[in-house]
């Protein structure tokens, strides 16, 4: 059995001393035994010390008055030495003022045998004073050692490095994406269809429902035959003329259609290219400066300056009650002007000859947009996906609240 007096700072700087495994540590059994000066130290760094040493200190006093008074049980065999009487001799040998010396020598003075008892301590100083009184002496490994207390002042220049990791970090972070969010933009290479064809489907229903006129030849038989006869003609079907006033229609039909066809066709051949400013930092950006710049070869075309307007005869279908000179009459009815979209008879299509005449780069302001949002830049145009090749858009952000510019890039892949 061996019994182990323990130092004042195995209480404070190591783990607990109920869960430290003494038998390993001692390679025999023990008994933990605390001297009266032991307990006098951990008094005063319960009431003069600070932070976790002075928690640990009243946590620990707590325990052993509970443990060596009351009888409350431990998770280890722990006694209580009395305080020893100093003799003469005892004065004269070493300074009792220093309480490393007052440990030894109630270690000495106790009822133990001398050779089963260890000091056991974290500090090498106390084991120079045990050697020299024949005392065992252990230095407790630092792998029972708890993570040292920080000091004031380096708590404060952790704080100080904390606030400075935030300030710094609190800065915009601006980009600039295509409107789905993306930084590739795939369109497919667009090729004409067969608008000839295309024209010639659209008028087939156009065809059947107005067939040539059939001749009839004699009078009506009887007057059933003659009321069909009054029907057809007020269906527009069956009149003098209608075969000349079919074919003006269907002449002006297919003119129109050419032209819808054509624009719809032009419609889906020039693809639009949005953007938008989107800011992944932890401060909402300054007032911005952007400017996005497209390779000197690409065109690009707006709806204001790349469109045509192109005029056409409203069709007249042919009809009983406006033949011959009346269908001007009806024209001139469909064509009057509407109260705020203006002429009827215009179809706007995009000319693949009118690029814009905007450069090929564009500047833009933008400010107040806050952290992790994004909105749209007023910038947008169209390019001819049937004659443009893939391209990059270069990119570039001043924001004052930024030291140096930001850059980037977007790229266009036409997919052939």
């Amino acid at each position: 059995m061996k019994y182990l007096f323990l130092d004042t700072n195995i209480f404070l700087h190591y783990r607990h001393f109920e869960d430290i495994p003494w038998k390993t540590v001692v390679c025999d059994d023990f008994t933990l035994v605390v001297a009266p000066i032991v307990l006098d130290e951990l008094d005063k760094h319960k009431d003069r010390e600070k932070g976790k040493i002075q928690k640990r200190a009243k946590r620990v006093s707590s325990l052993l008055y509970e443990v060596l008074m009351n009888g409350k049980e431990c998770k280890v065999p722990i006694l209580y030495c009395k305080e020893p009487v100093p003799t003469k001799e005892d004065s004269e040998k070493m300074d009792l003022s220093t309480n490393d010396n007052r440990l030894i020598l109630s270690a000495l003075k106790s009822e133990y045998n001398i050779s089963d008892i260890i000091i056991i301590s974290g500090d090498k100083g106390i084991q120079f004073r045990a050697a020299s009184n024949g005392l065992a002496h252990i230095l407790l490994p630092d792998t029972y050692r708890l993570p040292l207390e920080k000091t004031d002042e380096e708590k404060e220049i952790e704080r100080l490095k904390e606030e400075l990791k935030t300030v710094t970090e609190r800065v915009p972070e601006p980009g600039i994406c295509f409107a789905d969010g993306s930084s590739r933009l795939v369109i497919e290479r667009y090729f004409e269809p067969d608008i000839a064809k295309l024209i010639e489907e659209k008028m087939v229903p156009i065809l059947e429902q107005f067939p040539p006129r059939k001749k009839e030849t004699g009078k009506p038989r009887n007057e059933l035959q003659a009321l069909a006869l009054a029907m057809s003609e007020l269906g527009g079907l069956s009149y003098e003329g209608y075969d000349e006033d079919r074919e003006k229609y269907l002449q002006e039909e297919r003119t129109l259609l050419e032209l819808e066809t054509k624009r719809d066709c032009l419609e889906e051949r020039f693809k639009k290219v949005s953007f938008t400013l989107f800011n992944n930092g932890k401060a909402e950006i300054g007032s911005e400066v952007i400017y996005i710049k497209l390779p000197d070869d690409v065109k690009v075309y707006t709806r204001k300056e790349s469109r045509e307007s192109h005029e056409y005869l409203p069709p007249v279908k042919p009809s009983f009650m406006f033949r011959g000179e009346f269908r001007e009459t009806a024209r001139q009815i469909s064509m009057m002007p509407a109260p705020f979209s203006g002429k009827r008879n215009v179809i706007w299509m995009w000319n693949p000859d009118k690029p814009s005449d905007i450069g090929g780069v564009y500047k833009l302001s933008e400010d107040n947009l806050l952290q992790h949002l994004s909105k749209s830049l007023d910038l947008s145009f169209y390019i001819d996906a049937a004659r443009v090749d893939s391209f990059s858009i270069q990119w570039a952000i001043v924001d004052s609240e930024l030291a140096d510019p930001v850059v980037g890039e977007l790229t266009v892949e036409v997919k052939k």
